[in-house]
């Protein structure tokens, strides 16, 4: 008994055993929330770079569909649909409103083999609010945007 509280004094340790399993405890509550915060700001980073790379794959293959079957006024509204409800299958809820198309001239080439091709510009707007389960704002200080824009442009020959 006298040796093991001798070697105890000598590491540095004093006290009783329920002294220091009191002090264990007491540590543990003052760094286990800024754990806990940290790890839902992973989660809550992850599940937003998550939509944002799924809006961007959608942005593109809505892009492609336009460019493959026409850009006339009455495809507008089948390709509008066809975001939709591609959005859905990626888990990415927006309304036709949300997608916007646009056509253009654009030149592409050296200045000796010019060529001209009409743009399409496909437009998509996801508003990421329903996504967020940790605060936006903090004291009036808004941290992060709700709403991400991703926009591609095809040319069409």
């Amino acid at each position: 008994m006298r040796i093991t509280r001798i070697r105890f004094r000598k590491l540095g340790f004093t006290g009783s055993r329920r002294a220091r399993r009191g002090s264990a405890i007491v540590e543990f509550a003052l760094v286990a929330p800024i754990l806990i915060m940290l790890s839902l700001a992973m989660v809550q980073f992850g599940i937003i770079l998550n939509a944002r790379i799924s809006l961007t794959n959608l942005c593109r293959q809505v892009s492609r569909y336009a460019a493959i079957h026409g850009t006339e006024n009455s495809v507008d509204s089948v390709i509008k649909q066809y975001a939709v409800d591609t959005g859905n299958g990626l888990g990415i809820k927006i309304a036709t409103s949300n997608v916007t198309l646009s056509t253009s001239q654009n030149v592409v080439g050296d200045t000796d083999n010019r060529k001209q091709y009409d743009a399409l510009d496909v437009t998509v707007t996801y508003d990421l609010t329903p996504k967020y389960f940790l605060p936006t704002t903090f004291f009036n200080v808004k941290f992060t945007r709700t709403t991400f824009t991703s926009t591609t442009r095809v040319l069409l020959e």
